[in-house]
Protein backbone atom coordinates (compact mmCIF):
# COMPACT_ATOMS: atom_id res chain seq x y z
CA UNK A 1 0.00 0.00 0.00
CA UNK A 2 1.28 3.41 -0.91
CA UNK A 3 1.68 5.58 2.24
CA UNK A 4 0.87 8.71 0.23
CA UNK A 5 -2.62 7.40 -0.56
CA UNK A 6 -3.53 6.37 3.01
CA UNK A 7 -6.15 8.55 4.65
CA UNK A 8 -5.38 9.28 8.25
CA UNK A 9 -8.23 10.37 10.41
CA UNK A 10 -8.52 10.52 14.17
CA UNK A 11 -11.50 8.61 15.46
CA UNK A 12 -12.92 9.04 18.93
CA UNK A 13 -14.46 5.71 19.93
CA UNK A 14 -15.85 6.70 23.29
CA UNK A 15 -17.16 10.10 24.06
CA UNK A 16 -15.13 11.77 26.81
CA UNK A 17 -18.03 13.98 27.82
CA UNK A 18 -19.22 13.17 31.36
CA UNK A 19 -22.79 14.13 30.48
CA UNK A 20 -23.51 13.49 26.80
CA UNK A 21 -26.65 15.30 25.74
CA UNK A 22 -26.74 16.98 29.14
CA UNK A 23 -27.52 13.76 31.02
CA UNK A 24 -24.98 12.14 33.30
CA UNK A 25 -25.27 8.39 32.71
CA UNK A 26 -22.62 7.07 35.07
CA UNK A 27 -20.39 8.31 37.84
CA UNK A 28 -17.19 9.19 36.01
CA UNK A 29 -15.10 8.95 39.18
CA UNK A 30 -16.05 5.29 39.55
CA UNK A 31 -15.85 4.28 35.91
CA UNK A 32 -12.57 6.05 35.17
CA UNK A 33 -10.89 4.95 38.39
CA UNK A 34 -7.32 3.86 37.95
CA UNK A 35 -6.65 1.10 40.42
CA UNK A 36 -3.64 -0.91 41.29
CA UNK A 37 -3.17 -4.32 39.64
CA UNK A 38 -2.70 -5.61 43.20
CA UNK A 39 -6.41 -4.94 43.82
CA UNK A 40 -7.24 -7.78 41.43
CA UNK A 41 -4.72 -10.05 43.16
CA UNK A 42 -6.23 -9.21 46.55
CA UNK A 43 -9.72 -9.89 45.24
CA UNK A 44 -8.62 -13.27 43.86
CA UNK A 45 -7.01 -14.10 47.20
CA UNK A 46 -10.21 -13.20 49.07
CA UNK A 47 -12.27 -15.37 46.73
CA UNK A 48 -9.88 -18.28 47.24
CA UNK A 49 -10.08 -17.93 51.03
CA UNK A 50 -13.88 -17.81 50.90
CA UNK A 51 -13.91 -20.93 48.71
CA UNK A 52 -11.67 -22.78 51.17
CA UNK A 53 -13.89 -21.69 54.08
CA UNK A 54 -17.03 -22.93 52.32
CA UNK A 55 -15.37 -26.28 51.54
CA UNK A 56 -14.19 -26.67 55.15
CA UNK A 57 -17.60 -25.78 56.57
CA UNK A 58 -19.46 -28.10 54.21
CA UNK A 59 -16.92 -30.87 54.84
CA UNK A 60 -17.29 -30.62 58.61
CA UNK A 61 -21.09 -30.68 58.38
CA UNK A 62 -20.96 -33.74 56.11
CA UNK A 63 -18.61 -35.44 58.59
CA UNK A 64 -21.12 -34.85 61.40
CA UNK A 65 -23.92 -36.28 59.24
CA UNK A 66 -21.80 -39.34 58.35
CA UNK A 67 -21.06 -39.93 62.06
CA UNK A 68 -24.77 -39.70 62.84
CA UNK A 69 -25.57 -42.23 60.09
CA UNK A 70 -22.95 -44.64 61.44
CA UNK A 71 -24.38 -44.28 64.95
CA UNK A 72 -27.93 -44.95 63.74
CA UNK A 73 -26.76 -47.96 61.74
CA UNK A 74 -25.10 -49.38 64.85
CA UNK A 75 -28.27 -48.81 66.87
CA UNK A 76 -30.31 -50.55 64.16
CA UNK A 77 -27.91 -53.53 64.23
CA UNK A 78 -28.31 -53.78 68.00
CA UNK A 79 -32.10 -53.66 67.78
CA UNK A 80 -32.27 -56.18 64.93
CA UNK A 81 -29.86 -58.47 66.79
CA UNK A 82 -32.09 -58.49 69.87
CA UNK A 83 -34.27 -61.65 69.88
CA UNK A 84 -37.23 -59.70 71.34
CA UNK A 85 -37.63 -57.85 68.02
CA UNK A 86 -38.36 -59.29 64.62
CA UNK A 87 -36.90 -57.08 61.88
CA UNK A 88 -38.00 -57.05 58.27
CA UNK A 89 -35.67 -55.19 55.98
CA UNK A 90 -37.20 -53.65 52.90
CA UNK A 91 -35.39 -51.73 50.17
CA UNK A 92 -35.69 -48.43 51.99
CA UNK A 93 -37.12 -49.25 55.41
CA UNK A 94 -36.65 -51.51 58.44
CA UNK A 95 -39.84 -52.77 60.04
CA UNK A 96 -39.86 -53.79 63.71
CA UNK A 97 -42.46 -56.18 65.13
Amino acid sequence: MDPAKVNTMAVQLVEANEAPGGVQLVNSRRTNKHSSPMDLVELASSIQQADEFVKATAGSKLTVIADQIRYLQEQARKVCGNPRFLCYVSTNDIYLH
